[in-house]
């Protein structure tokens, strides 16, 4: 009787789970699944000018757009739930603060074409182009989250927030 009702209760438990995980894999990721390919680049500390980087990494994205089939390039340095790479640093906005514990918030860079490519919503704003290089003002584009956390009942778009130094970054956009 003991083993059976065991048996009862691990059926129950993985029926619970597995119905679980199937929903959990249903759930909009709110980016692009599918038709979507990623490459991974490293750079040899050969090649420690910044520039030389940039102009290699545009030559590939170049050669990569002329390819077939390929409707949209961009790049990041981490992929939407990846393995890391990314940095988490306190965010400060110019309005409004968090309540409670500083929170910290997952940076990454990307470039022009990176939204499209990832088929991540835009809400409000507009997503990076050519211009916003190096050489532009820093800019950024927030998650929903992010901006609702720290901007509350503001649009976050052309606020400055400030990252890991004082150097203030003008919100030009608020992603899903």
């Amino acid at each position: 009787g003991g083993e059976l009702a065991l048996s009862v209760v691990l059926l129950v438990g993985s029926i619970l789970m597995l119905r679980s995980f199937r929903q959990l894999m249903s759930v909009d990721r709110g980016m692009r699944q599918r038709e979507v390919g990623t490459l991974e680049m490293a750079f040899p500390v050969v090649l420690g000018d910044r520039g030389i980087r940039l102009q290699r990494i545009e030559e590939m994205l170049a050669r990569l757009r002329g390819m077939p089939g390929v409707t949209a390039v961009g790049v990041a340095n981490d992929l939407p739930l990846g393995k890391g790479g990314g940095i988490s640093v306190a965010m400060k906005a110019d309005v409004g603060e968090p309540k409670g514990k500083p929170v910290f918030v997952h940076q990454m860079y990307a470039s022009p074409g990176y939204f499209e490519v990832m088929g991540i919503l835009l809400k409000r704003g507009r997503t990076f182009t050519v211009a916003d290089d190096s050489l532009a003002p820093h800019v950024a584009i927030v998650s929903e989250a992010a901006g609702t956390m720290y901007c509350p009942g503001v649009n976050p778009v052309g606020h400055t927030i400030k990252l890991f130094s004082d150097t203030a970054i003008t919100t030009v956009g608020v992603s899903g």
